[in-house]
């Protein structure tokens, strides 16, 4: 294991493994090739990055619609025709169905929203 670099242009600590410095700064080149990273507050969201977040905020709102529409729906169907606990399934499935729709179309709806206000002008 050898000694820690630190950078000629910002003076960062890297480890002795690191090839470039946060900066920009190419250990091997001695010279600055530019940073890794679009600077900070650029507001650029990429394609790959727009598409994550519209799978994990549609899932989310799909997970929670569906976690919130089965005790709406159930409350809403009413006492059993018979005092039978089996009628309440159909109304389970529904209430989830439901509300994983209507949550994943609200999640799938704010990342658009979100991806379109950071994305560059």
């Amino acid at each position: 294991m050898g000694e820690a670099q630190d950078c000629p242009r910002c003076g960062l600590v890297n480890p002795p493994e690191a090839r470039r410095c946060d900066c920009g700064y190419d250990f091997a080149a001695r010279r600055f090739v530019g940073p890794l990273l679009p600077p900070a507050g650029s507001g650029a969201l990429g394609r790959g990055s727009a598409v994550l977040l519209g799978l994990l905020l549609g899932s989310a709102g799909a997970l929670v619609g569906a976690g919130v529409g089965i005790p709406v729906r159930v409350w809403s169907a009413g006492p059993g025709p018979d005092g039978c606990g089996l009628w309440t399934l159909p109304v389970i499935l529904e209430g989830a169905i439901r509300g994983a729709l209507l949550g994943g179309l609200i999640g799938a709806l704010a990342a658009v929203v979100i991806a379109r206000r950071r994305s560059p002008a």
